[in-house]
């Protein structure tokens, strides 16, 4: 019995020391992200105000669409990364989503003047901004340097990356100096953008000839329907 009790004591302080790690790690996390946001908020706020809007879905899913069943004639190659990229979001929403209902951490308190579009936005780990800002650039680069219908090459191309590079990562650091988001949320959001682009890249990647047949076969449907 000495022995059993003896055996079992590390796992037992094991057990109760977690909670107080996972609790000094969030309590460092809110502390720091209420210190950037106290240092950002009266700075470059129109600024930081602007990169959030860049980086709403919203925004750029109904674009990415329009680009995509765009009935004028363009480059298939291109046409094709915008339906990559619109399969790439809808899975940064599936994730996003997911994570976030079993998540389930709310936004810092300090969060204003930000309207709530949809249920799973109540919450705030890990941040869509910035998975979806880190997916794009990613995304683009991997296109330019991969030649998946992109036209840079050389000092373009690495400008280009550079740039979009620039942007995600303003954009996903506004997230936490704007106060909508804790900084862990963040970093979160980043490694899932990443991890998003290497999913998409090994399995769901969408061919040239499919995304032209998948066109054709939806503006036939519609040309039937009028």
């Amino acid at each position: 019995m000495v022995v059993k009790a003896a055996e079992s004591a590390p796992h037992e302080q094991l057990q109760q020391g977690s909670p107080s790690l996972l609790h000094s790690v969030d309590a460092f996390d809110k502390s720091f992200s209420a210190w950037l946001y106290a240092d950002g908020r009266s700075h470059l706020r129109g600024f930081l105000k602007f990169l959030e809007m860049s980086g709403t879905g919203s925004i750029w899913i109904p674009a990415i669409i329009a680009l995509w069943l765009a009935p004028f004639d363009y480059p298939s190659a291109l046409r094709a990364l915008a339906f990559n990229l619109l399969v790439g979001f809808l899975l940064d929403l599936a994730l996003i989503g997911s994570i976030k209902g079993l998540a389930r951490r709310t936004r810092p308190k300090y969060n204003r003047e930000f309207s709530v579009l949809v249920p799973v936005d109540v919450y705030s780990f890990p941040s869509g901004h910035a998975s979806r800002a880190i997916f794009i650039a990613s995304f683009l680069c991997f296109c330019i340097y991969a030649n998946k219908g992109s036209f840079l090459t050389g000092t373009s191309a690495a400008s280009a990356c550079s740039l979009v590079a620039f942007w995600a990562a303003c954009t996903a650091s506004s997230r936490v100096f704007l106060g909508r988001h804790y900084f862990l949320d963040v970093v979160a959001g980043c490694l899932l953008g990443i991890l998003e682009l290497v999913i998409m890249t090994t399995f769901l990647w969408v061919s040239e000839t499919t995304s032209t047949k998948y066109h054709s076969l939806l503006w036939q449907r519609l040309k039937l329907l009028n």
